[in-house]
């Protein structure tokens, strides 16, 4: 039986840290067209690694719970 610690870092090796536009769009559901453009108009935080621009797993992950909009209680 493999440990705990041994899975979680297998998980981490093989997620990718940076995501790329249709990642991105597949992630969230929506067009690639759209996660271009929230990418190109700072909606969505980026790193830019040479020529690519990426979005950050972690930020994405901070921003969809940023964005999360809860019902107000009656």
């Amino acid at each position: 039986m493999k440990s705990i610690a041994f899975i979680e870092k297998a998980n981490f090796e093989t997620a990718r840290l940076l995501l790329r536009g249709p990642e991105v769009a597949d992630a969230l559901g929506i067009s690639r067209a759209l996660a271009y453009r929230w990418m190109q108009n700072g909606t969505l935080p980026t790193v830019r690694v040479q020529r690519s621009v990426r979005v950050p797993r972690e930020s994405l992950m901070l921003w969809i719970e940023k964005n999360t909009r809860y019902a107000e209680a009656r």
